[in-house]
């Protein structure tokens, strides 16, 4: 891509409601793992394979030259090196800008602080004059923020992904 094109270029990086209500450093780890791919893509850098889901060697390098480091010596055989970390190092650099850590909270209201939380409806059928009938249902949806692979469970759970490690968080409806 040339230069040009770059500076002409609107550029979005898109992250779900889910994925903001979590702790500071994981949101920067994410905003700037997504970074990095931005850079691979202006400098031609292939920095995955397999349709955008294996992060290759090529992906590893450039984490490491930005601040990540990976806390297992082996590359995911699904995803590759698609899990660095950020270092104490470039935690302490965030630190030393002035950041409002609060635009990165949700400013929403959320199924947690609502009394029939995690109650959605399902059309059961139809009624006299066409009224539909709702059946409520129980069921929480979790999400991993890593790979996004969904669980469903009937009550609130302590879910860790088996594949990249991290913790599941509930998914909005």
């Amino acid at each position: 891509m040339s230069e040009e094109c770059f500076n002409t270029a609107t550029v979005t990086v898109k992250d779900t409601a889910e994925f903001l209500n979590i702790e500071f450093y994981e949101t920067m780890d994410t905003m700037l793992h997504e970074m990095i791919h931005l850079y691979c893509k202006v400098k031609g850098i292939q920095d995955t394979s397999r349709n955008g889901s294996y992060h290759n060697k090529r992906f590893k390098e450039e984490c490491l030259k930005r601040g990540f480091y990976y806390p297992d010596p082996d590359p995911d055989s699904k995803i590759g090196w698609a899990y660095p970390k950020i270092t104490e190092e470039t935690k302490r650099i965030m630190d030393a800008f002035s950041i409002n850590r609060s635009v990165f909270q949700i400013a929403r209201k959320t199924f947690q602080s609502t009394p029939d939380r995690n109650e959605s409806e399902e059309n059961e059928g139809t009624g006299p004059r066409g009224s539909s009938r709702r059946k409520k249902t129980h069921i929480i949806k979790w999400v991993c923020p890593g790979c996004l692979a969904p669980v469903r469970s009937s009550k609130t759970v302590n879910i860790i992904c088996g594949d990249c490690k991290e913790v599941f968080v509930e998914a909005s409806v």
